[in-house]
């Protein structure tokens, strides 16, 4: 688990995006049998220290923005409230699949956006 955190992390702050982009595939793919409400679990904590990390840069070496952490802060605690009892009704193939389709809209959002950026 430490080698599948550490790799994830570490392309995670290469390519800017948040932890399940890149820890999910990883994992399941080490590990394809884990159940999706465990590894959603399990993801909370990677996504803690990204977050602490983050915060700590932004204080030490740049600029906070106070309202917007707390719109984001807010909304953040609203959707993992509605996304637990989500998980909570779903079965673990329904889980997986929604999961996995917001991971191929994202990823596919980062895709584009890039390849704007760099047009």
């Amino acid at each position: 688990k430490l080698v599948i955190g550490f790799l994830a992390a570490l392309l995670s702050s290469i390519s800017g995006t948040g932890g399940p982009l890149i820890l999910f595939p990883i994992y399941l793919m080490w590990k394809p049998d884990k159940e999706m409400k465990h590894l959603v679990g399990e993801s909370g904590g990677f996504a803690l220290v990204t977050v602490a990390c983050s915060a700590i840069g932004a204080i030490l070496f740049g600029e906070v923005d106070v309202g917007m952490a707390l719109v984001f802060c807010s909304v953040a605690v609203v959707f993992t409230v509605l996304g637990g009892m989500m998980m909570k009704r779903m079965g673990d193939s329904n889980l997986k699949l929604g999961i996995g389709a917001v991971l191929i809209l994202v990823g596919c959002t980062v895709a584009v956006r890039t390849s704007l950026s760099l047009a």
